[in-house]
């Protein structure tokens, strides 16, 4: 559960109870679904203050039924020192309020998502992911580029990790470079270069660029 309260009464998605064998506990949702809707929730006191709180995202079918609510936990110091480069755990829970997902940013030194940076191992920025929660399936890693942000998707523990695919952002993917534009990040296969899907960060609107930090994303997925 969240910390300083509960989930707020939304409506979620209609999912029955039912594993279905090979499929992580509570990630059933996932198959009857093509494209994912993920919104910022705004912090008031962000907005108005500027004082830096961790980020909660409702995440959502096209219908807008809640499927999954995504929370982080991370330390007051580091969100205030290090704002965005600062390092936490973002867990995600379904609609029976179980924990199925847990990602987890380690903190680095100047890391960033600069297409550059992670050509030092050591400013590499990265992500892993563990589902069920305590198990490593993978990770997330900035590649080295010279003129765009480029993510790698691995799966598998780090001694035996595979490619999967690869997520190609533009230029600049910092909110200033494209200001009222959506920003799209393309998914591809790592073994064909075929596109598996698209991220796409949607423009919210004068109010909410100007005044917060929160974002909408939509996650597309193709399907053969």
């Amino acid at each position: 559960m969240p910390k300083g309260g509960s989930i707020q009464p939304v409506e979620w998605m209609a999912v029955d109870n039912v594993s279905v064998p090979g499929v992580p506990q509570g990630l059933e949702y996932l198959l009857q679904l093509d494209q994912l809707l993920v919104h910022q929730v705004v912090e008031l006191l962000e907005a108005f203050t500027g004082f830096e709180t961790e980020n909660k995202y409702a995440i959502k079918n096209t219908l807008g039924q809640q499927c999954y609510y995504a929370f982080e936990e991370s330390s007051c110091l580091s969100r205030q020192c290090c704002r965005q480069n600062r390092g936490f755990v973002m867990k995600i829970v379904d609609n029976f309020q179980r924990e199925v997902i847990r990602i987890i940013r380690p903190f680095k030194c100047c890391a960033t998502t600069c297409c550059w940076t992670a050509c030092c191992n050591y400013y590499q920025e990265e992500m892993i992911v563990e589902c069920p929660p305590g198990e490593v399936i993978g990770r997330i890693r900035n590649v080295c580029t010279k003129w765009h942000q480029k993510l790698e998707i691995l799966m598998g523990r780090e001694e035996n990790e595979i490619s999967l695919a690869f997520i190609d952002g533009p230029c600049c993917s910092l909110r200033w470079c494209a200001w009222c534009l959506d920003l799209t990040f393309k998914i591809s296969s790592a073994n064909t270069g075929d596109e598996m899907g698209a991220l796409v960060k949607q423009y919210s609107g004068v109010a909410k660029e100007l005044f917060t930090v929160a974002d909408n994303y939509s996650i597309t997925c193709m399907y053969d």
